[in-house]
C-alpha cells in the first residue's frame, strides 16, 4: 500500500505566499553569472511582484490582508535589492537558483532544493532565502549547532568537487545569518558543533527511527503522548508542538478530524 497526500491541504498563509513570491522574483533577478548592477534592481523587483502576485500568490489580494500587501509592495523589492548589494559586496556569482541537488552522508540519502548558489573563485556557499517575522529562530539554530537545513546543504551543494557552507538571507530583516568559514558574511555566527557533527546526529536518529519502524511500530506524533514512545537515545529533542507542513498530517494523527 503506497502512502498518499493527506486531506488536510490547505491554502498558505500571507507569510509563505510572500515567500514564495519572493523566491521567484530572485529566481528571475539572479540568473547564473555576476549579479545584476544595483541601478534598477528595485524597479525590476517591484514590476516582478506586481506581475507573480496574481499568478502565485492571488489570496493576497483579498481585502483582508491589503495593510500586509501594501507593506510587502516596500519589503519585497527592498529585500531583494539588498540580496543584490550583498553578492556584490561579497564579490559573489550566481551558480544557479532553485537547483535540484541530491548526495548521501554515511548511509543516509539527501536530497533538497537550493534557493540560490554562489560561488567567489573555488568557494560555494547555498543562501536559503527566509520569509520570517523573527530572526531569533534562526539565530539559535546556528548558534547551538541544530540548523540541519544548513548542515544538509554543505552535503549538497557540491560544485566542480567544492562543497559550501550555508546560511539564511531574512528578507524582512535584510540580514544573513551563517556560521563560521562562510563565504557570506564577515560576522559569522559561532556555533557549538560543526555540519558535519550535526549531520552525525541527524543520521543516527533516522537509524534508531529506522529500526523502530523496522520492528513493526511506527509513533503517531501528533497525539498528547507521543514523546513517552519515542526510542531510547535520540539526539534531537521532540517540539513542543508537532509540524503541520507536510502531506502527511492524517497518518502522525496531528490533525484528527472531530464530530
Amino acid at each position: 500500500m503506497g502512502l498518499r497526500p493527506g486531506r488536510f491541504a490547505e491554502i498558505p498563509g500571507p507569510d509563505q505566499l510572500f515567500g514564495n513570491l519572493a523566491h521567484e522574483i530572485a529566481r528571475r533577478l539572479l540568473p547564473p553569472g555576476p549579479p545584476p548592477p544595483m541601478d534598477g534592481v528595485r524597479a525590476a523587483a517591484t514590476e516582478l511582484f506586481e506581475m507573480l502576485l496574481p499568478q502565485i500568490a492571488a489570496p493576497l489580494l483579498q481585502p483582508e490582508y491589503a495593510g500586509e500587501l501594501s507593506a510587502a509592495r516596500e519589503l519585497v523589492p527592498a529585500a531583494l535589492e539588498s540580496l543584490v548589494g550583498l553578492l556584490h559586496k561579497r564579490e559573489l556569482e550566481v551558480v544557479g537558483s532553485e537547483l535540484e541537488r541530491e548526495g548521501s552522508y554515511r548511509d543516509l540519502a539527501l536530497q533538497g532544493r537550493l534557493d540560490l548558489l554562489v560561488r567567489r573563485g573555488p568557494q560555494v556557499a547555498v543562501l536559503d532565502l527566509k520569509w520570517t517575522r523573527s530572526e531569533r529562530r534562526y539565530l539559535e539554530e546556528i548558534a547551538d549547532g541544530s540548523a540541519v537545513q544548513l548542515a544538509v546543504y554543505r552535503a549538497i551543494s557540491a560544485d566542480d568537487g567544492a562543497k559550501g557552507t550555508g546560511g539564511y538571507f531574512l528578507l524582512r530583516q535584510r540580514r544573513i545569518l551563517a556560521g563560521d568559514g562562510s563565504i557570506l558574511t564577515d560576522h559569522p555566527i559561532e556555533a557549538e558543533r560543526a555540519d558535519t557533527e550535526t549531520l552525525d546526529m541527524v543520521a543516527g536518529d533516522w537509524k534508531r527511527w529506522r529500526d523502530l519502524a523496522s520492528s513493526g511500530v511506527l509513533v503517531a506524533a501528533g497525539f498528547d503522548d507521543a514523546a513517552d514512545h519515542r526510542p531510547d537515545g535520540l539526539e534531537f529533542q521532540a517540539p513542543k508542538e508537532p509540524c503541520r507542513f507536510c502531506d502527511l498530517t492524517s497518518l502522525c494523527r496531528v490533525q484528527v478530524e472531530t464530530i
